[in-house]
């Protein structure tokens, strides 16, 4: 529930709370989503899921499936290089100021790498390419990173 609100959308989507605001109006008046208004401040609400909008994800939430299908005929090397590839995208587009909003394991305070070899030090475990992580709930950004 912390993370259904204007203030956390607005930063994981980075764009500005009036934004986040007018969609959240908008998500409301279709009756998409309801208000869960907080006891004891009345401007504050989180954002959750009406019936309406639980049954509009349902539907909706295999959208991804001809892409899994198609990945799953691609030789496992081919998918760890494809997935290399696409993790020094996202780190090098965020430390370029393209992207805001990135957690993953290159672009992190715990990560280093030496010989070759990718480390998490906050998990105190060498990470080998599978164990990348690009949406990490323990990311903290790296000095001169953007979050």
């Amino acid at each position: 529930p912390e993370l259904c609100n204007v203030s956390h959308l607005a930063k994981e989507f980075n764009i500005t709370k009036p934004t986040i605001s007018d969609a959240v109006r908008m998500l409301e008046q279709k009756k998409l989503i309801v208000k869960d208004f907080s006891p004891t401040d009345s401007r504050s609400y989180t954002i959750g899921l009406s019936t309406t909008g639980k049954k509009i994800v349902a539907e909706t939430e295999d959208f991804a499936s001809p892409l899994k299908t198609q990945l799953g005929h691609i030789d496992q090397k081919d998918l760890d290089n494809l997935f290399s590839a696409l993790s020094q995208l996202i780190f090098q587009l965020n430390r370029s100021g393209i992207l805001s909003v990135q957690r993953t394991c290159y672009g992190c305070k715990f990560y280093s790498h030496t010989k070759k070899k990718d480390h998490c030090n906050l998990l105190n475990m060498e990470l080998k390419q599978p164990d990348i992580r690009l949406d990490c709930p323990e990311f903290e950004a790296m000095e001169g990173m953007h979050s």
